[in-house]
């Protein structure tokens, strides 16, 4: 079993070295694939900006922070009966129609806005609507603190996958 958590881990540190994306502030405002192609038609990133693995080794337990300050999504009745803290993973789920992707870019646009202003967030589109999001954002004026990763639509799995793994590399 040992021998096999092994080879896991060998496995899983080639393919962290292989597949990496940029990071930084060249991010914010721009769609890129999770391969860290802009797709925007705004040019090329900057090469030299630093990179991480998409797919990195989890903290261990107990080596973060704990989540001291609250972050306000802009929806009281949200922030009242499902506090968010500075630094956490949000997931927004549900079926269609219930307004997830108003939620979203009402809590991006908090963050563009006052004292919340410094961060930074990241948006993994998984069905090929980075435009669209990106005009959407622009016209709250909450584009400039958006890092966004698409997977055209259409795509397979495997690529939303690491869309969405990018995307938190991006984040973390």
């Amino acid at each position: 079993a040992e021998a096999e958590a092994e080879v896991a881990e060998k496995e899983k540190e080639a393919i962290a070295h292989v597949l990496q994306i940029s990071t930084g502030a060249q991010k914010m405002g721009r769609i890129t694939d999770f391969l860290d192609r802009p797709l925007d038609g705004l040019g090329p990133l900057d090469e030299g900006a630093k990179s991480l693995p998409v797919f990195n080794a989890e903290p261990m337990k107990g080596s973060t922070e704990s989540l001291s300050r609250s972050l306000a999504t802009g929806v009281m009745a949200v922030d009242v009966l499902t506090p968010l803290g500075r630094g956490q993973t949000m997931l927004v789920a549900g079926p269609n129609g219930v307004g997830r992707g108003e939620l979203a870019l009402d809590t991006v646009q908090a963050q563009s806005k006052g004292e919340a202003g410094s961060v930074a967030c990241v948006w993994a589109c998984l069905r090929g609507q980075g435009k669209e999001i990106a005009e959407k954002l622009a016209e709250r004026g909450a584009l400039e603190n958006t890092a966004i990763l698409e997977a055209p639509s259409g795509s397979p799995a495997s690529v939303q996958f690491a869309t969405a793994a990018a995307a938190l590399a991006v984040a973390e």
